[in-house]
């Protein structure tokens, strides 16, 4: 379930980031902004790493110990990213202030996801096989809510800011395939 999950929000991010993935420092122009950015996104899902694999880990002191871990990279690698988006500054678009904001808005919903899941993984007990999979059950819900969230905050930046959009098609970097 949770592999799923983020196979979607890797979908979500190819399919909307690059209409949306436009926003930067205090007169920084669009394209590079853009394309500082989409470099950041890039490195972002390169780093998210495969959900580990229950099946191949009957043990569930493993499984929980390799779900901590792989959830506290996807904090870090997040928390990583909106330093990237903070430090690329104001694209020179209208409101560009705020769109920056409002993308680095939206990583932090799922930066803050991923740490309710971590938390949540990290609280459930392994000696009782139905409480670890209510956990991982939770645990599930709060991504998929949160990707569900984030893409729909994606959808409304882009239609907010088309000048995001446009910056992102003419740049190369917003247009290569996801690695």
């Amino acid at each position: 379930m949770t592999r799923m999950l983020l196979a979607r929000l890797a979908l979500v991010l190819a399919l909307v980031l690059p209409a949306a993935a436009c926003q930067g420092s205090s007169g920084v122009p669009a394209k590079q902004w853009a394309g500082d950015l989409c470099g950041g996104i890039s490195d972002w899902r390169a780093h998210l790493g495969d959900v580990p694999d229950a099946a191949s880990t009957p043990d569930l002191a493993q499984y929980k110990t390799a779900m901590v871990s792989f959830l506290d990279a996807l904090v870090r690698n997040t928390d990583t990213l909106i330093g990237r988006i903070e430090k690329a500054g104001v694209p020179d678009i209208p409101s560009g202030d705020q769109a920056a904001r409002d993308f680095k808005a939206a990583f932090g919903g799922l930066e803050t996801s991923f740490r309710n899941a971590k938390s949540t993984i990290d609280n459930t007990r392994t000696d009782d096989k139905a409480a670890f999979a209510a956990g991982l059950t939770q645990v599930g819900v709060v991504l998929k809510q949160s990707l569900d969230t984030a893409g729909k905050a994606f959808g409304d930046i882009s239609a907010k800011y088309p000048d995001i959009g446009k910056a992102a098609r003419e740049t190369p970097a917003c247009n290569e395939p996801a690695k």
